[in-house]
């Protein structure tokens, strides 16, 4: 006995793409939903570090008024948003200001 395999119809191709466009459908939601939840994450983590950012330009303002320039770890400087740090050519000296100026 031969087994005849029967060519797909258009119908038939039609309900497999159906098929692939359903569970396509399904992936994308669940993906979306992931991506919604990543970028609420992220927003939060973006509103927490400005917070944090303000209180550490804070802070860093007020270390400046109790010691000399020069006696700030450069570390320190780094982390504010509000320093304009400048570094000579050499790259032995730095110094900086802050943005504000009338703050300090």
């Amino acid at each position: 006995m031969v087994k005849i395999l029967e060519f797909p119809t258009k119908e038939r191709k039609a309900e497999n793409i159906l098929q692939q466009l359903e569970a396509g459908s399904m992936q994308l939601e669940e993906m979306y939903d992931k991506l919604d939840s990543l970028h609420e994450m992220l927003h939060k983590a973006e509103e927490e570090a400005s917070c944090m950012e303000a209180k550490f330009n804070d802070d860093i303002k007020e270390y400046a008024k109790y010691v000399a320039v020069g006696d700030i770890p450069v570390r320190l400087v780094q982390y504010s948003s509000e320093a304009n740090i400048v570094v000579d050519a050499e790259g032995m000296q730095f110094s900086f200001d802050w943005e504000n100026k009338d703050e300090t």
